[in-house]
């Protein structure tokens, strides 16, 4: 994990991983720090409350976004742009490339 700390440190955004639950239910068990530089929280946070990057999601673009995560099949690529609202009231344009 340490190792992995590491690698992530060094790349430009963020990096995660995310399961889905039995019950469907999508859950983070990997953030790296650059969350905070993109979304202005902590790793900590995210993993404590999966449902916070959402909440930061720009209200007019939520069901674009919460639509293509859930069309995402196991190893389907997801390219999504969307803006955010920081907890400090900035905002910015977000582009995940997931897989």
């Amino acid at each position: 994990e340490e190792h992995l700390r590491r690698i992530t440190a060094q790349l430009p955004g963020m990096a995660y991983r995310a399961e889905v639950d039995a019950d469907g239910r999508r859950r983070f068990v990997y953030v790296s720090a650059g969350v905070h530089d993109l979304f202005g929280v902590t790793p900590e946070a995210v993993l404590a409350d999966p449902d916070l990057l959402a909440r930061l999601v720009h209200p007019d673009d939520r069901a674009a976004v919460q639509s293509a995560m859930h069309a995402a099949r196991p190893g389907q690529r997801l390219v999504a742009e969307f803006r955010i609202r920081r907890p400090d009231g900035s905002r910015a344009w977000v582009e995940v490339h997931a897989a």
